[in-house]
């Protein structure tokens, strides 16, 4: 048995109720390029970068032919995969205030909708996620037709100093400023290695 490791970046960008993913990408500017690519003016994106390990024995090759090695699953050895750590952040164009959100709110839906119940400090920038809509049967109208409600909830809260927002070169501006990339998410990956003991 002879066992060799691989260390594989991937990353998941959730930009409103849309998310991307993506596997295998090593530095700083493939990340840029997976935020530009889905970034989305109006909605801030989080990010999860996450780190994985593969343990392949080299002695035990995966036959080409076996149904185990396909499109879905392109080791060439027998492997072994397990999570490792992940790091979570913001990524914004500009810190979002509640005043803003009132702004943009009022002008998309004439109102603020149900903004107010969450209770933002206006001092304290927010994390603005968007608003959902969900649509119910109410009473019915003079003519027994029945009436949709369109319920709208926003998707609002302020930020806390365990917040990491960034700025699309990934420096910080949240909860400390910053004018270079992000010192722990280079080291994290910088993380390239994995030992392994054999017995």
């Amino acid at each position: 048995m002879h066992l060799v490791s691989e260390v594989v970046f991937s990353y998941r960008i959730t930009n409103g109720n849309f998310f991307s993913t993506g596997d295998d990408f090593s530095n700083l500017q493939e990340l840029k390029d997976a935020i530009d690519k889905n970034a989305h003016a109006e909605v801030p994106m989080t990010v999860r970068i996450g780190r994985m390990v593969k343990i392949m024995d080299t002695d035990s090759p995966i036959p080409y032919a076996s149904s185990t090695r396909n499109l879905f699953h392109k080791d060439k050895y027998t492997t072994v995969k397990f999570d490792d750590k992940c790091l979570d952040f913001i990524v914004v164009d500009k810190l979002v205030y509640p005043y803003d959100v009132r702004v943009l709110l009022k002008k998309k839906y004439g109102g603020v909708l149900d903004l107010e119940s969450n209770k933002l400090n206006d001092g304290i920038p927010v994390l603005y996620s968007g608003v959902t809509e969900e649509h119910q049967y109410g009473l019915r109208d003079e003519k027994g037709h029945s009436r949709i409600l369109t319920l709208r909830h926003v998707h609002c809260r302020n930020l806390t100093e365990k917040d990491i927002v960034l700025d699309k070169n990934l420096c910080q501006i949240w909860p400390s400023k910053s004018k270079k990339p992000l010192l722990a998410l280079e080291k994290f990956l910088h993380k390239t290695k994995e030992n392994i003991h054999q017995k």
